[in-house]
């Protein structure tokens, strides 16, 4: 039986992300569910003039934004006693998120596509594409729609 108390939703700021996050805001409202945000930083050398702590400073500040727009998206989110947790990963984005969800067990997870078109799918593939046939639990692909309507409330 597929239960609802977690929500995963990976994000990475785009449109896209954007869209799956406020139906995952939404549905984790009606469900009375736990919403665990996660963002990914992939893991790449910084270029700095400075060695060792410059560079942990700037992930540092790299996170720290993150988390700052996270936040602004769950204020404007708008759903009172929503329970969001924000999860901020180090690594390559399909092995975190597979990993994320194998250790927090979600009830769904919830994610953006692009809506790519097929050829170009099979031949380049998609993070999300990879994600799904790794992943134990649902997924819920939401997509940006075409008409640039954003959102619809989600109903029980």
């Amino acid at each position: 039986m597929i239960t609802l108390a977690k929500l995963v939703c990976p994000v990475d700021f785009s449109d896209t992300s954007r869209h799956a996050f406020e139906y995952a805001a939404a549905l984790a409202h009606k469900f009375s569910s736990e919403l665990v945000l996660m963002h990914v930083m992939e893991e790449v050398p910084l270029l700095s003039a400075y060695s060792g702590h410059a560079e942990v400073d700037e992930v540092k500040d790299i996170e720290d934004a993150a988390r700052g727009q996270i936040a602004a998206w769950i204020r404007a989110a708008r759903h009172d006693g929503l329970n969001v947790r924000v999860a901020i990963l180090h690594g390559h984005t399909e092995d975190a998120i597979v990993e994320f969800c194998a250790g927090e067990m979600p009830g769904m997870l919830v994610m953006g596509t692009h809506g790519r078109r097929f050829l170009d799918a099979a031949l380049f593939g998609s993070v999300t594409e990879r994600v799904i046939r790794r992943v134990a639990c649902p997924v819920l692909l939401v997509r940006l729609p075409a008409n640039g309507v954003a959102y619809e409330e989600v109903r029980k």
